[in-house]
């Protein structure tokens, strides 16, 4: 219930604010997974997504009722409701609303809170461009799914502060320190690898022992055993090479 009316009070403040329209959405299975609301617009900007958050958790903590109305498919009433109108085989004569008072009103069939404070809280977490263009996805927690996400966040701020010996605040640093780092000596052991292959190969080159037509494939350093190049970038036309880790 809480991330269906979630999804509602996004729905109303994004249109209401900005003129985003809701395509569809997505109610995801688990206790901290996070639901997606789909906007029609092709992008939104961080200031726009803070706006839209901070209206939804100011009217949550205004205690907002959230009320289902039943009307006749014929009251005119129906006429200022949202919808994106009755499946085909719809054969009643009353139509459900869920209203959400002063902010929305909009036919639903579906579970509710009965007051906006029960969500406890709204946290847009992220978006995603949808392919095709066109749209945007928002991805949202609601009610106890922001404090389980949040003490899953907590857990692994934790155990990663133990791994990197760093504070929190310096998570980030740390690690692209380290993404540097590891660049680095990649890059060292990469030109380590092809002087060892060039080595192996001067050593064949000027052995007495027969040297073995067949390649040795180990990985992606080749070097020909006759005249000491890497035939993927200077062809010999020589058929033996060494292939060395």
């Amino acid at each position: 219930m809480q991330q269906h009316s979630g999804q509602h009070l996004i729905t109303a403040i994004a249109d209401r604010e900005f003129g985003f329209k809701t395509k569809s959405w997505h109610l995801s299975i688990g206790v901290d997974s996070k639901c997606y609301v789909e906007l029609g617009t092709p992008s939104l900007t961080k200031e726009q997504l803070d706006h839209i958050e901070e209206v939804c958790n100011e009217n949550i903590r205004k205690a907002v009722p959230v009320v289902p109305h039943w009307y006749n498919i014929q009251d005119p009433k129906l006429d200022a409701v949202r919808s994106r109108g009755l499946p085909d085989d719809f054969e009643g004569q009353d139509i459900r609303v869920v209203e959400i008072e002063g902010i929305d009103i909009n036919t639903c069939c579906g579970t509710h809170v009965s007051n906006l404070n029960h969500l406890q809280c709204i946290k847009l977490v992220s978006t995603e461009a949808k392919k095709g263009g066109g749209s945007t996805l928002i991805y949202y927690l609601s009610g106890d799914r922001v404090r389980a996400y949040l003490e899953s966040t907590i857990t692994n701020e934790r155990a990663i502060t133990k791994l990197l010996s760093a504070r929190a605040d310096d998570h980030v640093s740390v690690v692209e320190r380290l993404v540097k780092e590891r660049a680095h000596l990649t890059s060292v052991v990469d030109n380590q690898l092809k002087e060892l292959a060039q080595l192996l190969a001067f050593q064949h080159l000027h052995s007495n022992d027969p040297v073995d037509p067949v390649a040795t494939i180990h990985s992606s350093h080749m070097v020909c055993l006759y005249c000491g190049h890497d035939p993927t970038l200077h062809p010999c036309g020589h058929m033996t090479f060494y292939v060395l880790t």
